[in-house]
Order: C-alpha cells, then sequence, then structure tokens
C-alpha cells in the first residue's frame, strides 16, 4: 500500500494543546463506590437540595434537625443537591440586597452546619447548582468547592454529574453483597430520567432546581452488563426546595418547606417474579427496595392524620359515584336472570343492593381505620412508645 502523504501534522500548537489535554481533568462526571456490606442490609439516603442559605425562606433550625437525624442514624448517609447558598451578586437575576446574608457569611453557615457530618464521613456528594455558578462564573472560584476544601472532604464536590454505587449487606446472594447504583445532578430544566444516560443501570435518578416535588417509578428493559436484557424500576426524583425569596416568588415557585428534604430507606429482596427455569424471564433475582420517610418526627403524626382525612374524603366521593353504577349492574344481572325464569320482587332487589353497598361500606371503613401509635417526647424528639 502507497504511504499517505496528505495528512494532519503536529505543530507546536497542537504539540501545545496535547500537552494541556495530558494533565486537564474531566469533572463532568465523579464516580464512587459507598460499602456498608460489613454492617448494614438498609441505607438511608438523605438528600438536601435548594437550601439558599441567605435568603428569608432558609430555616436554620430546620436545617440542624435534619442534620442531627443524619448523625444520629448510624446507616444514614447524606448528598447535597446544589443552591444550598443563594448567592445572589450585582449582575444575578435575584436581588443581592434582598439576601439576609452575604456570600461569604452563606458559605461560613454552610460549614458550620455540616462540619460534624462531615467529620462522621457521612457526606457521600456535595453538588454545585446554579446559584454558586454564578460566583464560579464571574470569579472562577466555586463556594461548593471551597466548603467541601473547608470541611476536609474534597472528593466529595461534585459540580455536575454524580454516579454513585452503594454495596449493601444481602442475604440473598452467594457473595452476601447486593450493589445498587443511583445517578445524581442539581437539574435544569430537564427530567431527572436524563440521568440514565450516564448510567444505565441506575436504579435511582435525582434532581433539585425545578422547585416543585416529584416522584415517580419507570420500568425499562436494558442490556445489563452482561449482555442479558433485563428489567428495572427506576425511581426518578425532582426534590423538593425553599422558595428562594423574593425572586422565587416572582417565578411562581412557591416555598414547599422552610428547609427541605428527601429521606429514602433502600434494602434489598427477592424479587417473586424472577423465573430461573425460563430463559425469557427478564427479571432481576434480587431487587432494590426504596421507601421515603420521614425523618423531622414531630410532624409525621399530624402529616399522616390530614393523609387520612384527605384519602377518607376521597373514597367517600368516590362511594358516592360508585353507588348508582353497582345498581346498575346489580339490574343487568337481574335481567338476565329474569330471562332464565327466576322472578325477583322490587323489595328483595332492594335489600340486595343495601346489602352490597353496605358490605363496601365496611370494607372502606376497615382500609382508613388508623390506630395512632403513643408518642414520647425526649430531647425535643418524638418517638414511638410501642
Amino acid at each position: 500500500m502507497a504511504e499517505i502523504l496528505n495528512k494532519v501534522k503536529s505543530d507546536d500548537n497542537i504539540n501545545s494543546y496535547r500537552q494541556k489535554q495530558t494533565f486537564s481533568k474531566d469533572y463532568g462526571i465523579k464516580t464512587c463506590n459507598v460499602d456498608l456490606s460489613e454492617k448494614y442490609d438498609t441505607v438511608v439516603l438523605v438528600f438536601i437540595s435548594d437550601w439558599h442559605i441567605g435568603s428569608v425562606d432558609f430555616s436554620i433550625d430546620e436545617a440542624m434537625k435534619i442534620l442531627n437525624y443524619v448523625l444520629q442514624t448510624p446507616n444514614a448517609k447524606l448528598i447535597g443537591m446544589g443552591d444550598m447558598m443563594n448567592t445572589a451578586i450585582l449582575n444575578s437575576v435575584s436581588n443581592m440586597f434582598e439576601d439576609i446574608a452575604y456570600p461569604q457569611e452563606q458559605l461560613n453557615v454552610f460549614v458550620s452546619l455540616l462540619k460534624q457530618v462531615a467529620n462522621q464521613n457521612k457526606v457521600v456528594w456535595i453538588h454545585s447548582g446554579n446559584h454558586e455558578r454564578r460566583i464560579d462564573k464571574n470569579t472562577g472560584i466555586n463556594p461548593v468547592e471551597q466548603a467541601t476544601q473547608a470541611l476536609g472532604i474534597p472528593k466529595a464536590y461534585a459540580p455536575c454529574f454524580a454516579d454513585t454505587a452503594v454495596t449493601l449487606k444481602c442475604p440473598y446472594t452467594k457473595s452476601k453483597k447486593h450493589t445498587f447504583n443511583l445517578v445524581t445532578h442539581h437539574g435544569d430544566s430537564g427530567n431527572p430520567e436524563n440521568n440514565a444516560a450516564i448510567n444505565q443501570e441506575s436504579l435511582i435518578n435525582a434532581i433539585g432546581h425545578k422547585h416543585v416535588f416529584q416522584s415517580s417509578i419507570k420500568s425499562k428493559i436494558i442490556i445489563d452488563k452482561n449482555g442479558k436484557r433485563v428489567r428495572k424500576d427506576e425511581l426518578n426524583i425532582i426534590l423538593p426546595a425553599s422558595g428562594g425569596g423574593q425572586y422565587g416568588y416572582e417565578k411562581g415557585l412557591k416555598p414547599i418547606n422552610k428547609c427541605p428534604y428527601y429521606a429514602l430507606e433502600i434494602t434489598t429482596a427477592l424479587n417473586p417474579l424472577y423465573d430461573k427455569k425460563n430463559p425469557y424471564n427478564m427479571q432481576p433475582p434480587i431487587v432494590t427496595v426504596t421507601k421515603s420517610i420521614p425523618i423531622l418526627s414531630s410532624g409525621t403524626y399530624s402529616l399522616k392524620d390530614e393523609c387520612v382525612r384527605e384519602s377518607s374524603k376521597i373514597i367517600d366521593k368516590n362511594m358516592q359515584a360508585i353507588k348508582p353504577l353497582i345498581y346498575g349492574k346489580f339490574l343487568e344481572i337481574v335481567e338476565i336472570l329474569e330471562k332464565t325464569g327466576l322472578q325477583m320482587d322490587k323489595e328483595i332487589k332492594e335489600k340486595i343492593v343495601s346489602l352490597i353497598l353496605k358490605d363496601a361500606e365496611a370494607k372502606k371503613n376497615k382500609q382508613t381505620k388508623l390506630k395512632v401509635p403513643q408518642k414520647i417526647k425526649v430531647d425535643g424528639w418524638y418517638y414511638n412508645k410501642d
């Protein structure tokens, strides 16, 4: 084969760029492994996002309660999802004169809050948000990176995506371990499902930024690392946020909480749909089980009571709507029976319908009956007596 003479030649510009590329680092995707398999079969992931420290909406007392829970729960880990500081500056869309603390004080408060949590190795990631990037864009200094440096956890700084593998103790596997992945990112106008592009096997995708709370499960068929088609149920989360002050209200972003968080209790279980003998079964043998949990216990029971009351109203409304449907279906059945020669007078028809509705009412009452455990208060925290 003749030698190819026409090709791009290296010169000083190309060599200089190549050298810079060799020594530069890509911070777009950060990865880490959280191995809890020696001690725990369950992990509690506590996500905090969009606190906007410095704005009037942020409650420092609520923040301390959340962080106290993380400190006092041995298997709890913390992920900061960005916009932890409001960092309004001169040219930002929010008003710098509205914040009750300037950016340096916001940074100091953030470091003070997370100091003990970081010392106990409970911080997995702290993401940078668009609010912190305001300062980064104007000065090249990112407050989140500065905070992780001050906290002694520089490897926890995640400016963009983070792909985390969590390994738990698991009695159902030969290794007695099970690993699942989650992908986190501060978020933008997109969907948390987009996180799966970083790792298609991620079971939890979480973002903040959007100032709305959403949680949904989506089933997908993927090709796993072994080249096998498997089904995965993916949990997609948009985290709640505080309002962010007047700027937030102008954007129609009503604050959900003065100090929002989202806590997930995660463990493993055998998959009842898994069929080892069926080569076409795409169900995994082990599934990762998630449950959202309220960690600020003082508000748990009032919230639960409110949910039950609202549910009862909905059930009552549905019962009223379904009564004519039940009666209509019953008349259809009676009509069929009468065509076969069975005659039924009006009194018997009404009695049967009454029994059907009475049975439905009894089932409704059974479903909505709530037993509230007796509570005791210790050091400002509420616990179940039983």
